[in-house]
């Protein structure tokens, strides 16, 4: 056969090429070709492919021949059977405790403020039938901006729901301030906790503020607890 460049050699399709197909190898020396064959072509990248293979699987709990190992002594998840049944499980623990402590950071514009006192703004929504919302912390950013904030000698509080009574509040003289500033809340002897009810912030009078551009941003850290739950 006379002699063809590799360009002229008709072209095997994927299928087509096996494990001990055989290439042309050309030493480092440059002076001696040789014969491989495919398996021993690819088997630096394999082992090593391998290898990372194995510390990804240990990473996901996953053997090292890809199958899922489940845990042993842990609170919820001993009889998954794979990763995302795993995650599924402690997510199903979590909703069915309401016990996972959430912070929310919460922005009210200068527009919701001035009107929080006949329309209180919502912070968490109401829970459910069963759940209550343990409010455990609260603070508030006043971020003034050239006007300040004239509400009478209301104060800034925290309810449930359009309640009787509040447990959270700030001072008038606070919220009222031509500055920006940071304030924890101070908690009221009311430690009431209402079933199904929203929490939301408003003024202790009722009344709209008649002035000020100030606006605020709400840290509130909480738990949902279920009545229902075991």
């Amino acid at each position: 056969m006379a002699n063809k460049l590799i360009s002229q050699l008709g072209a095997l399709t994927t299928g087509n090429i096996e494990a001990d197909d055989l290439f042309e190898v050309q030493e480092a020396d440059q002076v001696i070709t040789k014969k491989v064959t495919l398996t021993v072509l690819t088997e630096l990248e394999a082992a090593a492919r391998a290898a990372q293979d194995d510390v990804i699987e240990a990473s996901v709990g996953l053997s090292a021949a890809g199958a899922y190992v489940p845990p042993v002594g842990s609170n919820y998840i001993d009889a998954s059977t794979d990763v995302m049944d795993a995650v599924e499980m402690l997510d199903d623990a979590i909703g069915a405790s309401g016990s996972a402590i959430v912070v929310d950071i919460i922005p009210i514009s200068a527009a919701n403020l001035n009107n929080a006192g006949i329309t209180p703004y919502e912070l968490v929504a109401a829970p459910g039938a069963t759940r209550y919302i343990e409010v455990l912390h609260m603070s508030i950013y006043r971020n003034f901006l050239s006007v300040r904030l004239e509400c009478g000698t209301q104060k800034l509080i925290v309810q449930y729901d359009t309640g009787a009574s509040h447990f959270v509040e700030w001072s008038n003289v606070f919220i009222e301030l031509n500055s920006d500033g940071a304030s924890k809340g101070t908690w009221t002897s009311n430690v009431d906790m209402v079933l199904n009810k929203k929490v939301e912030i408003t003024f202790d009078g009722g009344v709209n503020p008649t002035a000020g551009d100030t606006s605020l941003k709400v840290w509130i850290v909480y738990i949902v607890r279920d009545t229902a739950s075991s």
